[in-house]
């Protein structure tokens, strides 16, 4: 209760999207397990493990605590403690966490839909020029007996707008940055998390979503989710040891799914290797002491120079809500005063 008390006279601070003027606030850009024993509640550090450690934005003593209070609303903290709770089955569907009834892909699709998205593309390169934007790159127009044909193209834009995980050596090799995009990109800090799947026989969960608490080594699974009962898939999800994705993180993910599976009394299905296993570079954010030092101040500082704009996960918090929320702030800054203007 004095969590959400605390949270709510905070709430004109996190209502705004982005994080402009969060220097200002040196009080809150310290560690979240920091923030918490300065206002007394260590006792939620656990409650918070699972939907920040687990989910994978890291240990509470590395997030910087406004990414954990904006992700952690008073009501959104409350609805995941009463999801997870044993007796979740018998509350009120409208007090739980609620999902996507056909996944995220069926919604993106839709999304999409009317939109010219080019799949299968990959950029060479990208020039900003005064008059504009031109962007070369290649994509497959034939794939006979396995053989794939490439073609390369080009198209002019007014604007660039990136919205991709910005890994500074990535976008160097496609595009010139200026120096003060250059090293906003290098204070950029990445998790390493994994998301693995397989047929598990002769087990069912007693509940869809397990936790394992107090949260294990880095490497082993933390979230087992068993989507349908009467399905033998299991999802099991980790942080990695590694700074980037490695075959032996992929090895020792597996032995440790392998363990979590005899614990359970199941069996990998042996016809089922990897049913699924994707790695990658998540939760894209900074440290404290940036925040404290105005390093989003100085991105919007440059938003729209050489006709580029930036948004994502490192511009809000690094989950679909915050994106959109700071995309469409970006756009109503930038785009639509100039069209009411025109």
């Amino acid at each position: 209760l004095r969590y959400v008390w605390i949270r709510f006279r905070m709430r004109k601070l996190f209502r705004r999207p982005g994080w402009a003027g969060i220097g200002e606030h040196p009080e809150l850009c310290v560690s979240m397990l920091q923030w918490l024993r300065d206002h007394r509640l260590e006792g939620l550090a656990r409650a918070f493990e699972m939907p920040v450690t687990a989910f994978g934005y890291g240990n509470l003593d590395e997030i910087p605590a406004p990414y954990a209070l904006r992700y952690g609303t008073g009501c959104g903290l409350v609805a995941f403690l009463l999801s997870a709770a044993p007796f979740a089955r018998w509350i009120p569907k409208c007090l739980l966490l609620k999902r996507f009834r056909h996944g995220f892909q069926r919604l993106w699709e839709r999304l999409a839909w009317d939109l010219n998205v080019r799949l299968n593309v990959q950029v060479t390169s990208i020039q900003r020029q005064a008059e504009g934007i031109v962007v070369t790159y290649t994509h497959p127009t034939q794939l006979l007996n396995e053989q794939v044909t490439d073609a390369e193209d080009r198209a002019e834009f007014d604007y660039l707008i990136i919205a991709c995980p910005l890994v500074k050596e990535d976008v160097e090799r496609i595009m010139m940055l200026t120096e003060e995009e250059a090293d906003l990109q290098s204070r950029l800090r990445f998790i390493s998390y994994a998301v693995a799947s397989f047929e598990i026989s002769d087990v069912v969960l007693k509940e869809r979503v397990a936790f394992h608490l107090p949260m294990p080594e880095t490497g082993a699974p933390m979230i087992v989710y068993q989507p349908h009962p009467d399905n033998e898939l299991m999802v099991f999800y980790a942080r990695l040891i590694s700074n980037q994705p490695t075959p032996d993180d992929e090895r020792r993910l597996r032995e440790h799914i392998e363990r979590y599976v005899r614990a359970f009394g199941g069996r990998i299905n042996s016809d089922d290797d990897w049913h699924s296993y994707d790695a990658w570079l998540y939760f894209k954010h900074v440290s404290a002491d940036d925040m404290r030092d105005g390093y989003y101040d100085r991105w919007e500082q440059i938003q729209g120079r050489n006709r580029t704009f930036y948004v994502g996960g490192l511009f809000d918090f690094d989950y679909v809500e915050g994106v959109a929320r700071y995309s469409r702030a970006v756009i109503e800054r930038h785009f639509l005063d100039k069209a009411r203007r025109w």
